[in-house]
């Protein structure tokens, strides 16, 4: 009889996170409504991230600052959520280090992306690369929220779990592809080296620590 309340009690911290995701919407939503649904939408309509890319949009501007939190905390929970059960014991604890993670790695892997185009002196060209692959990744968290949501309080199923992060992941790098083609072509194996190194790698990591 007191399995029920036990398990609730432990999950509290996991709806509180949700609840802080649902405030960063809206907080994204009343501070920059148009922008908030440009993200929204940029996997379905052309023109919104390739016009904040040529904008040149502060990195540390509030609204940004409120989407990169998001995206943090959403794919900080899609690999907490992938833990085995018997690893994590709905510790805190462990979704504290999950979410130090992702936030050092997103960090670093910013600064990378700075770093590689002075290095090549293709600032004008990659920023733009840069902006699109980052903008769509944004988008994407914000579609992977609600599925979180369907699968840690309804369907839970791992395979409609990957398979959805996995067509998210495929629009993504289709988008990033089309509108950067240009580029990834004419430099293709510096395309492959960082996709191996900061795309693919994190994956491969991810899946090895849950075996």
């Amino acid at each position: 009889m007191q399995a029920i309340p036990r398990e609730l009690t432990q999950n509290n911290w996991i709806t509180m996170l949700f609840l802080v995701g649902f405030i960063l919407l809206f907080f994204m939503k009343l501070y920059k409504p148009s922008r908030f649904l440009g993200y929204s939408i940029s996997f379905f309509t052309r023109g919104f991230i390739e016009k904040r890319a040529e904008e040149k949009p502060a990195i540390f501007s509030t609204f940004h600052v409120l989407i990169f939190s998001f995206c943090a905390l959403t794919l900080s929970l899609f690999v907490y959520t992938l833990i085995p059960d018997n690893q994590t014991k709905n510790n805190l604890i462990s979704y504290v280090y999950v979410i130090l993670f992702t936030f050092i790695y997103l960090i670093i892997r910013r600064l990378i992306d700075y770093s590689f185009s002075k290095l090549l002196d293709l600032s004008n060209y990659v920023r733009y690369f840069i902006f699109t692959k980052v903008g769509y990744l944004y988008t994407l968290s914000i579609w992977l929220f609600p599925i979180l949501i369907a699968y840690n309080y309804g369907y839970k199923n791992n395979y409609f779990l990957w398979g959805s992060f996995l067509i998210l992941i495929a629009i993504r790098f289709g988008l990033v592809f089309y509108n950067n083609k240009k580029l990834i072509i004419k430099h293709l194996f510096y395309f492959i080296l960082y996709l191996c190194a900061l795309e693919i790698a994190p994956l491969f990591i991810i899946l090895k620590i849950l075996k």
